[in-house]
């Protein structure tokens, strides 16, 4: 939230806040997915660009962080309540600044020369009483050293300061030696957290929309020439938040199987496609018959839309007879799929 990094996301800064009653850190902007939301996706926070020059030399920002207890559910269940006839039930509509029960938090960036950022963060209470609120400015690096084995990682650590000023020492194999100066000597707490995928990606996680197969069919391609590029040594998480890695071809394969798997029988012998249309589901004299529809449910796979799309989403045939015949060796060899040069030799 209000964040910063080097133009490659190696090194991040950004703000999170707490106030004492939600069940979780504020780290990040809150919204509804794109079937949570009766309009489709939608941030539920009040957050402001104020200023910014046009070479980022200064920017300013405010959030507007409610004193009660920020009402995820609330958000999530009236709005999944309405039809898209309906107004959108917003933040404001919670009740949850009445009495103007919130918090104004602005963080300032200003550049005194290209290798020296000065911060500052200022919150006011807008409440008629005193409230408590915890500020916690974050420092981390993007973990890029798990995407390739024996890739060397960077460090934070404690520095000796001043009378003033706790720091931070932050080395990074490219970026070199980085520090951060925290005025009025603030605790300092480090960490070795990974992301929490349970709570980021768990349950209804379709913040993108439905599935589209040439959307899909064009990340495979890229896939496969970076898998070209690459080769086995550069390997990811996959699926998300298993602990297993997989090299880009895998990964190429991985979400080939998942849009034939929305076409195919699965155990209980039901395609994903026809979600609950027991007629297509059960009927002998229906259940071979397969739809190409326009697109697909992001969580169940369920067809949507028009149901003849033969003219993009048919290419799930294409992406079926390639991967049943195509071997990672002979693909690294002559940079070809099928008839189809992916690179020159």
């Amino acid at each position: 939230m209000a964040g910063i990094c080097d133009d490659k996301q190696r090194l991040c800064f950004a703000l999170a806040l707490w106030n004492g009653r939600d069940p979780i850190i504020k780290e990040r902007l809150f919204g509804l997915t794109n079937a949570e939301g009766n309009h489709g996706e939608d941030v539920k926070e009040y957050y402001f660009y104020l200023d910014n020059t046009p070479s980022h030399a200064y920017m300013k920002c405010l959030n507007k962080y409610p004193q009660k207890t920020f009402p995820y559910a609330d958000l999530v269940d009236t709005n999944g309540s309405r039809n898209r006839h309906e107004m959108e039930y917003e933040l404001l509509d919670t009740g949850v600044f009445d009495e103007d029960r919130y918090f104004d938090v602005f963080v300032e960036y200003a550049l005194a020369d290209p290798e020296d950022i000065l911060i500052r963060i200022t919150v006011a209470n807008r409440g008629p009483e005193p409230a408590h609120v915890h500020v916690l400015p974050h420092l981390w690096f993007r973990n890029t050293w798990s995407w390739l084995e024996g890739a060397p990682r960077p460090e934070l650590k404690r520095m000796p300061g001043s009378s003033d000023f706790q720091v931070i020492a932050a080395g990074h194999p490219q970026l070199g030696d980085r520090f951060l100066a925290c005025e009025n000597k603030p605790a300092l707490v480090f960490t070795e957290n990974e992301t929490n995928h349970e709570r980021l990606f768990g349950g209804n996680s379709n913040w993108r929309g439905p599935i589209w197969l040439p959307v899909n069919t064009l990340i495979i391609r890229a896939l496969l020439g970076y898998y070209l590029y690459y080769g086995d040594r550069f390997r990811i998480e996959c699926p998300t938040g298993s602990g297993h890695t997989m090299n880009l071809f895998e990964v190429a394969r991985e979400i080939a199987n998942r849009l034939s798997r929305i076409f195919l029988r699965d155990e209980q012998g039901r395609r994903p496609l026809y979600g609950g249309t027991e007629k297509f589901q059960n009927d002998p004299h229906w259940r071979d018959y397969i739809l190409f529809h326009e697109y697909f449910h992001g969580d169940n796979g369920a067809g949507l839309g028009a149901s003849h799309q033969t003219g993009w989403t048919g290419i799930i045939a294409k992406t079926l007879q390639m991967f049943a015949s195509l071997d990672p060796r002979e693909l690294l060899e002559t940079g070809r799929v099928g008839p189809v040069l992916m690179r020159s030799r």
